[in-house]
């Protein structure tokens, strides 16, 4: 019987294996290559947005299209946030993009903040309603804005995107991912970072200490200034995207919508 082996390192209390990669690489590499076109029957569009913690850390936003248990990845934005004027500027530049494409001009946008930041989300929020951003839902959970993300949700967020990937029902738009960052190759250098960020995530164990047991934790931020900001968000959004589609969200109103199921 043949050794399996693998690389082992330990940084900060943490030990890493190849072996703890969350998404296979051959599964990343298909979905880097998948183009898939948004069904046109679509008209729900589900966006996530992971603020900025500090630090090297970048804020990002990820919107999707779910049909026919299919996601496809319609507009990628990421870059370091600095101050709530460079957050609305990002923001709102993001939403314009979809509303511009011609493509989404009445869409539904249902939009999940991570709200771990205090009163970010809140505020972004209000962002949104300053523009008067028309047909606009903003999930709300226990009376505050947007969504928390515990290490259990890491595991629930990580496991539904893993289950895309493996079944080779999650691509990028066809036609060209959006953005709406202006700058020349935009769109290409945010799918290398989420290339990179999906291949290096990991589940990571830390390590027992006097007055605390082992336990482990869902990273890419393991090696170096790695960061996991986009592949985070990609994974949120794509969780609350089915269980928006699932009608499992408590409290919802899907009357609103006025649709078929997404």
């Amino acid at each position: 019987m043949p050794v399996l082996t693998h690389t082992f390192k330990s940084l900060a209390g943490l030990n890493v294996e190849d072996a703890d990669v969350v998404f296979p690489a051959y599964d990343v590499i298909s979905f880097m290559k998948r183009s898939v076109p948004v069904d046109p029957e679509s008209s729900i569009l589900f966006m996530a947005l992971d603020p900025s913690g500090g630090g090297d850390s970048s804020t990002s936003i990820v919107t999707l299209s779910l049909m026919k248990n299919t996601l496809v990845v319609v507009c990628v934005d990421e870059q370091p946030v600095k101050g709530v004027v460079e957050l609305e500027r990002m923001l709102i530049g993001h939403v314009e993009r979809l509303r511009q494409s011609n493509a989404y001009p009445d869409h539904w946008i249902c939009a999940f903040f991570e709200s771990n930041l205090g009163q970010e989300s809140a505020h972004m929020e209000a962002m949104l309603q300053r523009h008067r951003i028309k047909n606009l839902w903003v999930m709300h959970e226990k009376e505050k804005t947007g969504v928390l993300t515990t290490n259990t949700r890491k595991e629930l967020y990580a496991d539904r995107l893993k289950y895309f990937l493996s079944q080779r029902c999650i691509g990028w738009r066809q036609g060209g991912v959006l953005t709406g960052n202006p700058n020349k190759g935009e769109p290409e250098r945010i799918r290398g970072v989420m290339m990179e960020q999906l291949s290096n995530y990991r589940r990571v164990t830390l390590e027992a200490a006097p007055g605390r047991v082992a336990r482990w934790q869902f990273s890419g931020k393991v090696c170096g200034s790695r960061q996991d900001d986009a592949c985070l968000t990609l994974q949120l959004c794509s969780y609350w995207a089915t269980r928006f589609a699932a009608r499992s969200i408590p409290g919802v109103d899907y009357a609103i919508f006025n649709s078929s199921d997404p």
